[in-house]
């Protein structure tokens, strides 16, 4: 179950919640208003059995959908699931228990009883149509995005413009492929490039200018912490919360930050060796306080790996990538493809600062990566 066919699966699966929900309560109420359960069976069937039950339905229904919301809508969508529906359903089964309750109680005219049951049904209700309405926008962006993909795609030749494997993998995100092609989870993935929770640094020739002048680097990171505190931010990112995280940033989305690249002229010069520059998904000293947690997560995609190059790192701290623990060490790279969940944790006193690059895969090709500046991935 990928892109937008997956999508739609899921959204179809909520909109037939809350109709079946909807209908329920209909029903349910017009019982209750016509004094249609007299007995002690038809209350416990209408106030207590049938509700209870589709709650518990719904309940099972989106806990085993909860990975699928977030690898396909995003891990908002999922965060609101845990925070609302689920406290919602909830808060609908106990109003339930106490409209049994009032229906037994004869002082209790049949007002309150079909107020508080209409409370009970539109409790999770309301909460499964957020979400539902949340889906919705996820599936139009996802419309738009792909749209201005394949409008991009149909502008050149498929014959001689060397993006065979974008073509298959757009064809896999909108469910024409015959195989899947995701490596991980998220966004778009680039069909055939090689993928593996951590990346060799011996491989990629440019990092080696970059270690051997790690001094020079730190020398630059250092100074930005004193001078220009102001310019660095905390780096916002779904599902994580405070402000351990922060961020200097030296490119974003494909943009050079010039003012922030003057003040780290050793670095800046660096970064324009890469191959690709400026077409990088970040580069930014991220430092990370003491005690930081980056709670585990997935990028987007496949088409960048990540490298972290150590230039504060206290003892202890760690990159955990798709279970495999490794240690940061000053002067060094680490290589690691974020597509898969990640955790970075810094269970120290001291603070940990790296420069971060999320750089193109070395397997994408220079008409792929045209077309990726192009599209603005």
């Amino acid at each position: 179950m990928v892109g937008l066919p997956g999508c739609r699966r899921i959204l179809f699966v909520m909109v037939m919640q809350l109709v079946v929900l909807a209908a329920a309560a209909t029903l349910s109420l017009h019982a209750t208003l016509s004094g249609l359960h007299t007995d002690l069976m038809d209350s416990a069937i209408v106030l207590l059995a049938l509700p209870l039950g589709l709650l518990l339905l719904v309940f099972a229904n989106l806990k085993v959908m909860s990975e699928p919301i977030e690898l396909l809508w995003s891990i908002n969508a999922k965060m609101r699931m845990q925070r609302i529906v689920f406290p919602a359903l909830w808060a609908g089964l106990a109003l339930f228990v106490l409209a049994f309750a009032i229906e037994r109680v004869a002082t209790f005219n049949t007002f309150w009883l079909a107020s508080v049951e209409a409370l009970a049904y539109a409790a999770p209700l309301g909460a499964l149509a957020i979400l539902s309405l949340n889906g919705i926008r996820r599936y139009i962006a996802m419309r738009r995005g792909a749209a201005e993909i394949e409008r991009v795609l149909a502008e050149k030749s498929p014959d001689t413009n060397g993006l065979e494997r974008v073509r298959v993998s757009f064809a896999n995100e909108m469910g024409r492929a015959s195989t899947n092609v995701r490596p991980g989870p998220q966004g778009f993935n680039l069909a055939g490039l090689t993928s593996r929770p951590f990346h060799e640094p011996a491989s990629f020739e440019w990092m080696r200018a970059f270690e051997q002048n790690a001094d020079a680097i730190r020398a630059e990171a250092e100074a930005v912490l004193k001078l220009h505190a102001g310019k660095i931010s905390i780096y916002n990112y779904p599902g994580l919360e405070g402000d351990m995280w922060k961020a200097f940033k030296l490119v974003a989305r494909h943009e050079p930050y010039e003012d922030n690249l003057a003040a780290c002229p050793v670095t800046a010069k660096l970064l324009k060796s890469v191959p690709g520059y400026p077409v990088f998904r970040d580069a930014m000293f991220s430092i990370l306080e003491p005690g930081g947690v980056i709670t585990p997560h997935r990028d987007v995609g496949n088409i960048y790996l990540t490298a972290h190059l150590g230039l504060r790192v206290p003892p202890g701290g760690f990159i955990e990538v798709a279970g495999e623990r490794r240690l940061w060490r000053e002067n060094e790279f680490t290589v690691f493809d974020s597509s898969y969940e990640h955790r970075a944790v810094n269970d120290t006193d001291g603070l940990r600062v790296i420069l971060l690059i999320d750089f193109l895969h070395p397997e994408v090709t220079g008409a792929e990566r045209e077309w990726i500046r192009q599209v603005h991935l």
